[in-house]
């Protein structure tokens, strides 16, 4: 005789906190938050874990990516100063490869 297999119940498709199973690993940690006015923090998104600090005085951001995985790779790492906060249009690097 074939066994029946019924669909998961809405209670094992949450974990211990209430949210979906992998929120917190791609929903929560692949966003961004802004401190204050200047500063930006991203998580595991195209931005690859950095830190982005606006400097109005002269335009620019002072862009610091964190050493961390994303997407089953390792990325560029470093830091640098950009006009638009990305890599491609950076004007100086202090650490870590600029290719």
């Amino acid at each position: 005789m074939s066994e029946i297999r019924c669909k998961d119940p809405w209670w094992d498709k949450l974990d211990r906190f209430g949210h979906e199973r992998g929120w917190w690993s791609y929903k929560f940690l692949s966003g961004h938050i802004h401190i204050g006015k200047n500063i930006t923090v991203y998580g595991r998104n195209a931005m690859h874990w950095g830190v982005d600090v606006y400097r109005p005085r002269k335009g620019d951001y002072l862009c610091v990516r964190l050493p961390l995985p994303c997407s089953g790779r390792w990325w560029r790492r470093g830091c640098y100063i950009s006009p638009n906060a990305t890599p491609g249009a950076a004007t100086k690097w202090f650490g870590g490869d600029a290719a």
